[in-house]
């Protein structure tokens, strides 16, 4: 589990927030947030002083699936 993870109960059958939320409950739910919050602001020094997160990444000339 992430830290980022925020579970909360029902009030309203599951059922029926989906029909509402379609075609993704997270998107409209972080809406909903954005909404009552207001936008953020943008703290780039935090941003750019995050350690990386270990991914390696390389550049090749042409896109190979990887074999299993």
């Amino acid at each position: 589990m992430t830290s980022n993870v925020i579970t909360i109960r029902l009030r309203r059958p599951k059922a029926q927030i989906q029909a509402k939320a379609k075609p993704n409950i997270d998107a409209w739910v972080n809406g909903l947030i954005e909404q009552a919050l207001g936008p953020r602001n943008a703290d780039w020094n935090e941003h750019f002083d995050k350690p990386l997160t270990g991914r390696n990444y390389c550049c090749t000339g042409k896109v190979e699936r990887r074999e299993r």
